[in-house]
């Protein structure tokens, strides 16, 4: 989900910082260090270096994966006795890939989230994903998930009502179907209804809901298929939110389009409602990384300092207000960040 990026830390304990989506691994350390973090709407999931998965939070549907569907306020081992690589924690699911880039999932499977082949309503423990692919890199969605195999082909699986799947059709599917139009992927996130991919050229493509202009494409049509997102720029990153989607450009300039309603573009803006095209973020911003939540979203500089942007409920900005800005604002205790998620 929420791409959904995780924390890469090296230290025996968990610190987090912000909760997005998405995945990625940190440095060798000893086997009990933490590798990898990535949260999702109501739980959240990490990796030990030794590959043991663990999650807490919200256990309703089995998304914790210890076997039971209790909630959790410690991390809990998932059991079943599985090294994973990475992990991706969605809105009701978890799935993580092993060392070979076999897929697992585990949690609600309603719409087939899981890829399992089944029409279970949930798994309370890791169930493979069918038909043998190999994956590189997965995100956990709502109600669905995404894939890329080890040679780049795009899969998607699960809820497809709002075209997110990317397959053509707005229909569930219960096991892995090729996302349309043959494109190499490096890395495709989900989201809620939306979901977008970087292709190997670096070009950026989206699919499924776009009532805000989430795609990207110029206009609110939505897509079954993936579509470029206009102004044929390369991105090395993205990030999706419920209603909008950020990039940053190999250069590390920010651009977000989509819903604006929470001031979740940054581009300064208080009277555009959506943006049906990437918007620059204002401020002439540089970010080595990208996090995007719910509503919101902060970028990481090379230096260390970290910027956030749109709503700011609870204080999700971090700035010592509970007010929503429309600009990127700093996160106050000049602190020199490695990661964000």
């Amino acid at each position: 989900m929420t791409g959904r990026l995780s924390i890469l830390l090296a230290l025996p304990v968990v610190s987090l910082f912000l909760f997005g989506c998405s995945d990625s691994n940190g440095p060798n350390a000893g086997p009990d260090a933490l590798l990898a973090v990535s949260g999702g709407d109501d739980h959240a999931c990490l990796l030990l270096q030794n590959g043991a998965a663990h999650c807490w939070g919200w256990g309703g549907q089995g998304q914790l994966g210890p076997g039971d569907t209790l909630d959790y306020n410690i991390p809990t081992k998932v059991i079943g006795g599985i090294r994973f690589k990475s992990i991706s924690a969605g809105s009701a699911h978890t799935c993580g890939l092993t060392s070979n880039g076999t897929a697992y999932c585990w949690g609600g499977n309603a719409v087939g989230a899981l890829g399992d082949g089944n029409q279970v309503f949930r798994s309370k423990v890791p169930v493979p994903v069918v038909g043998g692919l190999h994956f590189r890199s997965i995100s956990a969605g709502t109600g669905y998930t995404c894939a890329v195999t080890t040679s780049n082909a795009g899969y998607c699986w699960g809820s497809g009502t709002n075209g997110e799947l990317g397959n053509g059709v707005e229909e569930d599917q219960f096991e892995p179907f090729p996302v349309s139009g043959g494109l190499k992927f490096t890395e495709i996130i989900t989201s809620l209804f939306h979901t977008c991919g970087i292709t190997t050229a670096g070009a950026v493509y989206c699919w499924g809901d776009n009532q805000w202009g989430e795609l990207g494409i110029g206009s609110i049509d939505n897509g079954t298929t993936p579509q470029q997102v206009t102004g044929n720029r390369t991105f090395k990153s993205i990030g999706l939110g419920d209603f909008f989607t950020c990039g940053l450009t190999q250069q590390g300039k920010p651009f977000c389009w989509g819903s604006n309603v929470s001031f979740e573009l940054g581009n300064g803006s208080t009277g555009v409602r959506y943006a049906t095209e990437p918007t620059s973020v204002y401020g002439n911003l540089t970010f080595s990384s990208l996090a995007v939540g719910s509503v919101h979203a902060c970028g990481l500089s090379a230096k260390g300092a970290l910027f956030c942007w749109g709503a700011n409920t609870y204080g999700k900005l971090g700035n010592g207000s509970e007010a929503a800005t429309v600009v990127p604002v700093a996160v106050a205790g000049s602190h020199k960040f490695t990661a964000v998620t």
